[in-house]
């Protein structure tokens, strides 16, 4: 279930877009609770729109932490030394009238 947002869709999947949901502690830990403002996270040097929240999950508890991406994004290959440490970075756009 998702707190805020939405989740991604074939398209995204398809294009490879570079969208990710994250996880309800991910999205704290970086210090990210909203999405209509686009936030990004970067994997490597590669930024990725957060697009969603998760709500806390029961009995998948790693998805608390996780960042998801559609999997035509993973197959196109983010490039990361690291995967577990995303580093936030909020990219800000005028307001929507």
């Amino acid at each position: 279930m998702l707190k805020t947002g939405r989740f991604f869709d074939d398209g995204h999947d398809q294009r490879a877009d570079k969208v990710v949901v994250l996880g309800k502690h991910a999205a704290e830990r970086l210090g990210i609770n909203r999405v209509d403002s686009q936030p990004a996270v970067f994997i490597g040097d590669e930024p990725y729109t957060v697009i969603g929240i998760l709500d806390s999950v029961t009995g998948r508890a790693d998805l608390n932490d996780a960042v998801i991406m559609p999997n035509g994004t993973a197959r196109a290959g983010p490039t990361t030394s690291s995967p577990r440490t995303p580093s936030r970075s909020v990219r800000r756009s005028a307001p929507r009238n």
